[in-house]
C-alpha cells in the first residue's frame, strides 16, 4: 500500500477531513491532497508533521527502507543505526537512548 493511502485510511478512520488535517498539520489541504492521491511524494518534514497531527508513528506511513531513502543526507553509518535500531525491542531501545544521551549530555574533564 502506497504512502497516500495509507494516509487517506488513517485519516479516514479518526474521522477527519483533508482540511481539519491541515489545520491540525499546518500542511495544505492541496498538498494533503497530492499525496493521497500519489500526485506528489511527501518531504519527511511535512510526513512528521501529519503523524503528529494523527498522533501516529511515522513507521505507521514509511518503511524503515523507505524512511532512510526520504532522508538522503544521511550518512551510511546513520542508515545502519537507524536499520539497527528498528530491529530490537522496546527495553532495548530506551537503554539505548539513554546510553546515547548519556553521551551527549557528558563534559569533558
Amino acid at each position: 500500500m502506497k504512502i497516500g493511502e495509507k494516509l487517506r485510511n488513517i485519516r479516514h478512520a479518526q474521522g477527519l477531513t483533508s482540511t481539519e488535517l491541515s489545520k491540525r498539520s499546518g500542511v495544505t489541504q492541496s498538498t494533503i491532497s497530492d499525496i493521497e492521491n500519489d500526485n506528489r511524494s511527501p518531504q519527511i518534514d511535512t510526513l512528521i508533521k501529519l503523524c503528529k497531527a494523527l498522533s501516529i508513528n511515522i513507521s505507521v506511513l514509511l518503511t524503515v527502507e523507505e524512511m532512510i531513502e526520504n532522508t538522503p543526507s544521511l550518512r551510511e553509518n546513520e542508515t545502519e543505526f537507524i536499520r539497527l535500531f528498528h530491529e530490537i525491542n522496546e527495553s532495548q531501545k530506551e537503554a539505548l537512548v539513554s546510553l546515547l544521551h548519556s553521551f551527549v549530555h557528558h563534559k569533558a574533564k
